[in-house]
């Protein structure tokens, strides 16, 4: 036994002489020399204009833009950005960051080898970026050093490039997939697939058009642009003129004096033959040209967007019969053009106001349909907004008289108060027609509703800007409906109560291509730490739900779904599927829950109280008391047991670790923020252990006291360490590529996170240690993970 022991420990300990800290595997900034030339190769993937001098790295990466780090020395790098030479790129070895779970912000400072065997100054010498991937020329394999160990980058199929021929550089094109800017020529990286893009130009028709993007390939598209048609025949009699709209104050009034120019401008070109119209413009495009099915979601928006360009383009056909009618056509769209940016605040009435009475829970159980957990993206942060201008009585948008709202008929009143309000405005067809569902902050929901409905309240409803959506029927507008809300108030006695809560958009203006681009924007990449939201693509007409909550303003954000408070389990966080690098490798996670704090003295107490045997209760023996102090001075075994008799079981090492990181590559979440400071998310040595055993702040302290990660769990860090269900064993002979078990060998049990003893050093998530699972100590406790499945029961058994 002792000779196997001697046999382990002689093949780890030449790894962790090896070792270094990641520091010396790192770029830092003083090492990036500005105004440097570039050292010329035949194989760049990049092209700069003549004369161009190394830069100082900076974020966000541009759109459509090429990056190179380049080497000259072990103590100097130059870096440069340029345009794409499509020839070499799509001969180069790409890596995504996504697939390699890696991120643009902190690959920019990390060195890459061709072998891991390398030292900290023989990394690579020419290494390319963009906002997705990293290139290089030259190998098919990068290794980098992090988190105490080598890793390696997967390669990744090769992205394409879309070329752009231009005509001039007025052409806008749209697509919800990829940016584009004017007059850009390559645009890049792009996956294959199939993509709609929408061409416009001042004078020339709307239209879509789909393509297919084959892998490592250049795929060029020429926009079709085709004029509005202009003959030279006698202008037609109108009673719209330029004057006019210089002369329209704002948005509604130039919306209807455009309706009434276009009705003119229709009847004055009755007589155009439409077939000549559908003579020139483009063709809608067949699902067989791209070898797809008709049903597909790509070619249903294909479709949806196609047909909205057409309708808008015969409309300017048909006033484009005359070259006065395209002037004036112009200019309203640059007055709308301005007066649509602008934000709006106004007050609304509602027809109808409800209670929302909370969800009645079976003792020790808890509701997690999609629909009670499911949060929307985050759009923008709206512009600074304007003070209202309606008068101080509420009025409808509709020019109705300001009653009190109905009140919709209503079962028997349970016997709890409502918790939110729901607020139906405007019918079906008006300009504002939403429901809102929420609660003003600092006001009681059932007085609020009393309020409302004795007309004493004014409601004010904020848009991230003034621009509905325009709804076309056979090239005319036939209604225009709001949708970009970001904000409700409340006015009451002379102060303003936020509102808290979602607005609801009814299906009809839902569908709209133009609202689904604003409700699932492409995300801008960021140097943050922070999550951004994912990016959805738009659905068709066919596949929206009947209901879609719109985004709220960060103001409104009711905190993060994926905390399940529950009465049997305990408060847990609801892990979604993912994959990280753990251990030097990218493995994917299922789908669990885990406790959101170490597990108090007082919730054990409560659990060992549940148990009728008193046989087989657990003596609670942590030193430090305190109800919401973390249990400890607790054996893995009793751990392991308390967790089992609740229906899960201790994590694995993987899942501790995996929600501990929270989607990021770090082991300290601290080194994230502007001034890293390890104290704002840890009980640790420097603020506990140091102060003495007189001082309060000795030992460990109540739960959440800190900082959380970025998925709502505490003291993943520090406070006290946590045992894991894996074994430890020396030697790793092989990792599951998914949930990874750990080692099959091994008596000694893995805990993690360190404790308020130990230095900043040892309380890295990363880090692992291990004792017998007989062993207990006022630094270790515990936090349980349990199916989802299990916290989704409603029996709570």
């Amino acid at each position: 036994m002792r000779f196997l022991h001697l046999f382990a420990l002689l093949l780890v300990v030449p790894a962790f002489l090896f070792a270094a800290g990641d520091n010396n595997y790192k770029i830092t900034l003083d090492k990036f020399k500005v105004g440097a030339k570039m050292e010329q190769s035949a194989d760049k993937i990049i092209e700069v204009e003549q004369g161009t001098l190394s830069i100082q790295p900076g974020f966000p990466l541009r759109e459509n833009s090429i990056y190179l780090r380049q080497k000259k020395g072990s103590k100097e790098y130059k870096w440069f950005v340029g345009t794409i030479n499509p020839e070499s790129y799509v001969k180069a070895h790409a890596f995504s960051l996504s697939e390699n779970k890696l991120k643009v912000g902190e690959v920019v400072l990390m060195r890459f080898y061709a072998a891991s065997n390398a030292k900290a100054f023989q990394d690579e010498t020419d290494i390319y970026f963009d906002k997705e991937y990293i290139y290089s020329t030259r190998l098919p394999k990068l290794f980098f050093y992090k988190n105490g160990r080598w890793q390696i980058l997967k390669e990744s199929t090769a992205p394409s490039i879309i070329e752009l021929n231009w005509a001039d550089n007025k052409v806008d094109i749209v697509s919800e997939e990829l940016t584009f800017k004017k007059g850009v020529r390559y645009v890049h990286p792009v996956d294959p697939g199939l993509y709609t893009f929408i061409f416009m130009k001042n004078d020339c028709m709307p239209y879509a058009e789909m393509v297919s993007v084959k892998s490592a390939s250049v795929q060029s598209i020429s926009p079709r642009l085709v004029p509005v048609a202009v003959s030279n025949g006698a202008a037609p009699k109108l009673s719209v003129n330029m004057q006019m709209l210089a002369a329209t104050p704002n948005l509604q009034e130039t919306e209807e004096l455009y309706d009434r120019f276009t009705a003119e401008t229709q009847g004055s070109a009755v007589s155009a033959d439409s077939s000549d119209f559908y003579k020139i413009y483009p063709r809608q495009m067949s699902a067989s040209a791209f070898m797809t099915s008709p049903s597909s979601l790509e070619y249903r928006n294909y479709v949806a967007r196609y047909t909205s360009k057409r309708n808008e383009a015969y409309g300017m056909w048909k006033k484009g019969q005359n070259a006065e009618l395209v002037a004036l056509e112009t200019a309203f769209r640059h007055k709308f053009d301005s007066l649509q940016a602008l934000p709006s605040r106004m007050y609304v009435w509602p027809n109808t106001v409800n209670p929302v009475y909370p969800i009645v829970i079976p003792e020790y159980s808890a509701d997690l349909s999609p629909a009670a957990v499911q949060m929307p993206t985050q759009p923008e942060e709206p512009t600074p907004l304007q003070e209202p201008t309606a008068p101080q009585e509420p009025v409808t948008q509709e020019g109705a008289a300001a009653t009190a709202p109905e009140v919709a008929p209503q079962p028997e009143a349970p016997q709890i108060p409502a918790e939110k309000i729901e607020l139906i405005i405007g019918h079906p067809g008006d300009r504002y027609d939403f429901r809102w569902t929420g609660k003003a902050l600092g006001l009681d929901a059932e007085n609020l509703i009393a309020l409302i409905r004795a007309g004493k309240v004014n409601m004010i409803v904020s848009l991230q800007n003034d621009k509905p959506v325009w709804v076309y029927q056979n090239g005319a507008v036939t209604s225009r409906h709001h949708y970009r809300y970001v904000k409700m108030e409340f006015v009451f006695d002379g102060q303003t109560f936020p509102g808290e809560g979602d607005f609801i958009l009814p299906n009809y203006i839902l569908r709209q291509p133009e609202v689904q681009d604003w409700l699932h924007p492409k995300p801008v990449e960021s140097s943050s730490s922070a999550p951004q939201p994912a990016s959805s693509s738009s659905l068709s007409s066919s596949s929206v739900p009947e209901l879609v909550v719109i985004p709220p303003s960060s103001s409104s954000l009711v905190g993060d779904p994926r905390i399940i408070k529950d009465a049997f389990h305990g408060d847990v966080v609801m892990i979604d599927s993912g994959s990280f690098r753990y251990k030097g490798h990218v493995v994917a996670m299922s789908p669990f829950a885990i406790h959101a704090t170490e597990v108090t003295q007082k919730f054990f107490a409560e659990v060992m109280l549940r148990k009728k045997d008193t046989l087989e209760r657990v003596e609670d023996r942590s030193k430090y008391k305190g109800d919401m102090k973390p249990v400890h001075n607790i054996t893995w075994t009793d751990a392991k047991a308390f967790c089992e008799y609740l229906g899960g079981d201790l994590p694995s090492e993987a899942q501790w670790e995996f929600a501990g990181r929270a989607d990021n590559n770090e082991g300290a979440l601290w080194v994230l923020d502007d001034v890293p400071n390890p104290g704002n998310y840890a009980v640790y040595k420097n603020n506990s252990y140091k102060l003495g055993k007189k001082d309060p702040g000795y030992g460990p302290q109540p739960v959440a006291s800190k900082k959380p990660n970025a998925w709502g769990l505490y003291d993943m860090s520090g406070n006290v360490a946590e045992w894991t269900r894996d074994r430890h064993f020396p030697i790793a002979f092989w990792m599951e590529k998914s949930n990874p078990s750990g080692s099959m060998f091994g008596f000694l049990k893995v805990f993690k996170g360190g404790c308020w003893k130990d230095s900043e050093k040892d309380i890295n998530l990363v880090e692992t240690d291990d004792e017998d699972p007989r062993y207990w100590s006022d630094g270790i406790g515990f936090r349980c993970m349990f199916p989802q499945k299990a916290i989704q029961k409603k029996d709570g058994k």
